[in-house]
C-alpha cells in the first residue's frame, strides 16, 4: 500500500527540486524515514499508492438555519488515506518552521489511448492538461498532512507540483524543513 520510490526520467522539475533541495537546510528526529538526497539533506519521502484525487470545491449546506461547509466525501476520504500512509514517515514531534514540499501527482493513463501513445505517456512525454489542477492534488495532500508532519499548512512556503501519466497511479511527497 505504501511505498518509497524515485522517478527514474529525469525532468526539468527534478532539476529544479534537486537544486532547491540542495540549498535547503534541514534537521528532523532519527525515528523519521528519511533518504539522503539534495546535496546533503535530509528529505521525508513517501508514496501514496492508488489513484490520486483532487481537493474538491466545498459543499454547502443550512443545517438548523446555519450555513456550513464541507469537505465532499472523497476529498475527505483520500485525506483520511494519506493521512495513513504518512503516519508511517511521521516524525516523533510535529515539523515546525518553514517547509518546503514537492508532490508529483501519477494519474492513470487513459484507456483511449493507442499503446503508441501510452508509452509516450509513460516516459512523461505526453503530460496530462486536463482537469483536476495540479494545485489542488497539492491542497488535498497539505490538508491531509496537518497533524500528522506538521502543526499547520501555512508552514509550507516553497511548494513543487507536476502531474503525469503512468500505468501505476500514485502520488510521490517529499518534505523538507527550510531552517
Amino acid at each position: 500500500m505504501i511505498r518509497s520510490s524515485r522517478s527514474a526520467i529525469p525532468s526539468l522539475f527534478e532539476t529544479v527540486a534537486v537544486k532547491w533541495l540542495a540549498r535547503c537546510t534541514f534537521s528532523i528526529p532519527a525515528c523519521c524515514r528519511v533518504s539522503g538526497e539534495g546535496g546533503g539533506g535530509s528529505v521525508i519521502e513517501f508514496t501514496v499508492l492508488g489513484e490520486p484525487v483532487a481537493q474538491g470545491r466545498p459543499k454547502f449546506s443550512t443545517a438548523g438555519g446555519f450555513p456550513r461547509a464541507y469537505d465532499p466525501a472523497k476529498s475527505r476520504d483520500y485525506k483520511d488515506y494519506v493521512r495513513l500512509a504518512a503516519r508511517e514517515y511521521a516524525p516523533a514531534a510535529l515539523l515546525e518552521g518553514p517547509l518546503g514540499i514537492a508532490v508529483t501527482a501519477y494519474r492513470s493513463t487513459p484507456k483511449s489511448f493507442s499503446n503508441k501513445k501510452a508509452a509516450a505517456a509513460e516516459r512523461g512525454e505526453i503530460l496530462p492538461v486536463t482537469k483536476p489542477d495540479a494545485d489542488n492534488y497539492l491542497k488535498g495532500v497539505k490538508d491531509a498532512l496537518k497533524g500528522v508532519i506538521w502543526k499547520d499548512d501555512s508552514q509550507v512556503v516553497d511548494a513543487f507540483v507536476k502531474k503525469r501519466y503512468s500505468s501505476k497511479p500514485r502520488i510521490e511527497v517529499k518534505i523538507k524543513q527550510l531552517q
